[in-house]
């Protein structure tokens, strides 16, 4: 059976009235045990039931197509595709790559004044970019970016159109 081809609604018949409600209890904190426990699952002494169940759960793959299901549809809900949000991600790169002075304080004034020296949110920029690279294969070797033609890839069209009219 091929669970990553069927439906939200036909997953959830698949799977007991324990595994459905495991799922919706694991999507509120991500706590595998405490979400088997809730769930109805026996805790077990230290609760190592409860974990050997939320670990045997997180494994099944009809469970792991539902969990998928319900967060393709709750995208859907929202309004997210895949293209909007590399769209948010590339938005958030550009933020971060923007300069901000650094600030100094002056004892004399009693302010906090420029420094003359500039900083960009390195760390923004570079988790933008793992997201935006990593579905392109961007960081593997020999990968599709690598057999890409450069000029052909949107992102680099993007960022020459920046670059032309003077925002990088």
């Amino acid at each position: 059976m091929n669970y990553e081809e069927m439906t939200l609604e036909e997953l959830e018949r698949t799977l007991t009235r324990k595994e459905r409600l495991f799922v919706e209890e694991y999507e509120k904190d991500g706590n595998g045990t405490q979400a088997a426990i809730r769930a109805g699952y026996t805790p077990g002494k230290g609760n190592a039931s409860a974990a050997v169940q939320a670990s045997k759960l997180l494994r099944s793959a009809k469970v792991s197509a539902y969990r998928r299901a319900r967060a393709i549809e709750l995208c859907r809900q929202l309004g997210l595709s895949p293209e909007r949000i590399r769209l948010h991600a590339m938005d958030v790169y550009r933020k971060c790559m923007n300069e901000k002075p650094v600030m100094k304080y002056d004892p004399d004034t009693r302010e906090w004044v420029e420094s003359g020296e500039y900083v960009i949110d390195s760390k923004g920029a570079l988790k933008a970019l793992e997201l935006l690279g990593k579905p392109i294969g961007a960081f593997e070797r020999d990968s599709q970016a690598d057999r890409m033609r450069v000029e052909d890839d949107p992102i680099t069209k993007a960022l020459k159109e920046e670059r032309s009219d003077g925002l990088l």
